[in-house]
């Protein structure tokens, strides 16, 4: 019985300690009346995988029971750099990700945004 015991304690503690790494958002948002999926993967307890055509490590920048943050830096276009930055309202459901281009290369994007879009998730 005792041996018993500390198997399922064993199970127990090992569903909820790998659960914290389970979370999972499937995306999707709409940019020039285009569908584009993408995923959000708990990797770490300081990362996501962002999984679209290609995948990166987004850091969490902040986590509170109804935001999500996060962020990193990407290379893009002929080597240029921008941040991107996603926020996700984990109870509606909505996130928007915005992309900041260096300064080098402002003059040639509106405030310095290289990228926005606004979606939602399963």
């Amino acid at each position: 019985m005792r041996k018993l015991s500390i198997i399922l304690a064993t199970a127990v503690i090992l569903v909820f300690s790998t659960s914290v790494y389970a979370e999972e958002y499937k995306c999707s948002y709409l940019y020039n009346q285009k569908e584009f999926s993408l995923t959000l993967e708990k990797v770490t307890d300081y990362s996501y995988n962002f999984n679209m055509d290609y995948e990166t490590e987004e850091y969490i920048l902040g986590e509170t029971d109804k935001l999500l943050i996060l962020g990193a830096p990407q290379i893009v276009d002929d080597g240029d750099v921008v941040f991107r930055l996603i926020f996700m309202d984990k109870i509606d459901k909505t996130f928007t990700l915005t992309s900041v281009i260096e300064p080098s290369l402002t003059e040639n994007y509106e405030a310095g945004i290289w990228g926005y879009a606004k979606g939602t998730c399963d």
